[in-house]
């Protein structure tokens, strides 16, 4: 977990819609990654300021687009020993398949 430090409330850059087939969907708007970043990935969520989360929402596609940029402020990195993210099992294609009924 990345926090920006010294603020309890923090908003990160993203982008919603809704679609037909997954419902709402949203994601985050990645930047490179500051220094504090380095021993965990090269990008990182793009933390908005408070002052700006009205340009973000409100403000032109430039505006919001200038916003993207490198974490400048503090942060505290909140690491755990669990991954984030559990790698799917790969099935074969004949396993896949097997429970499927001919094509006719």
């Amino acid at each position: 977990m990345v926090l920006a430090a010294g603020s309890e409330i923090f908003a990160v850059a993203g982008v919603w819609r809704p679609t037909a087939e997954w419902g709402e969907a949203y994601s985050m708007v990645m930047a490179d990654g500051c220094e504090m970043m380095a021993e965990v990935d090269d990008r990182m969520p793009t933390i908005l300021a408070r002052k700006d989360w009205a340009c973000w929402t409100d403000g032109t596609p430039g505006e919001a687009f200038a916003l993207c940029r490198v974490y400048e402020g503090p942060i505290k990195i909140d690491r755990t020993p669990e991954p984030w993210f559990k790698a799917r099992s790969v099935v074969s294609e004949e396993a896949s398949f097997s429970n499927q009924p001919p094509l006719l």
